[in-house]
């Protein structure tokens, strides 16, 4: 599966694309890599969708088009960084919208030139699907998240979906996991023979 690394990901975040379309575009694919939203959910995301969540902070109360299941999603700093910068934006306000997102066609077409600029290889195209599968692989796989948490933050119709769908990068977390496992033991190993 495609996704982007955290250091490509920080390219598109600090890039500045000179024109404010772009910049729009970016801060909508940041905010889909930060959510795991998919092209449907974020394009007809409105304010009644965001609530406050049992840890009193803010979620998203989301309608999965594809599974046609309900399924909440946790706002972390940076997409609720995002959708503050729109909240007053003319279109999110004509659509009654939380972002002004574009036709999925001229998205991509954005997409493409952002991806471009940010100096991102040929072999991960920028396409509203590659930021959901950057929140699932990078974001929240690459810093721990649980499996069964991922699953149900992406809406998917079961954990066994999850797991085939990103059974390598499972399998480098866990080669990562048992590396850093081993280290410590190490560690402690040599500190209680001293």
């Amino acid at each position: 599966i495609q996704y982007l690394t955290q250091e490509e990901v920080n390219r598109i975040e600090k890039g500045d694309f000179k024109v404010e379309r772009l910049n729009i575009i970016r801060d909508i694919f940041l905010f889909c890599i930060y959510t795991g939203l998919a092209y449907a959910e974020v394009e007809s995301l409105h304010p009644d969708s965001i609530t406050q969540g049992i840890d009193g902070e803010p979620w998203l109360n989301i309608n999965r088009k594809k599974t046609k299941k309900d399924y909440q999603v946790p706002l972390f700093p940076q997409a609720i960084a995002i959708l503050e910068k729109y909240k007053e934006h003319p279109r999110c306000l004509k659509k009654n919208r939380c972002l002004p997102v574009p036709s999925n066609v001229k998205y991509n077409a954005y997409l493409k030139e952002i991806g471009d600029m940010a100096d991102i290889p040929k072999d991960k195209p920028l396409v509203s699907h590659l930021a959901r599968k950057t929140f699932a692989s990078t974001i929240a796989l690459g810093n721990g998240m649980a499996i069964g948490v991922v699953s149900k933050i992406l809406g998917h119709a079961s954990v066994q979906v999850t797991l085939d769908a990103y059974a390598d990068v499972i399998d480098s977390l866990v080669l990562q996991n048992v590396h850093d496992l081993k280290q410590k033991l190490s560690k402690k190993s040599d500190n209680d023979r001293k």
